[in-house]
């Protein structure tokens, strides 16, 4: 469900620095 929301910020150009925020924090939670 996250990665539906990181990729629909990704998508806003207005949000991208966001989506790739929430994206390397994810990975680094989960230790990926």
């Amino acid at each position: 469900f996250l990665w539906c929301w990181i990729k629909s910020s990704f998508v806003d150009l207005d949000g991208w620095q966001n989506g790739w925020f929430w994206f390397v924090w994810s990975g680094f939670l989960r230790g990926d």
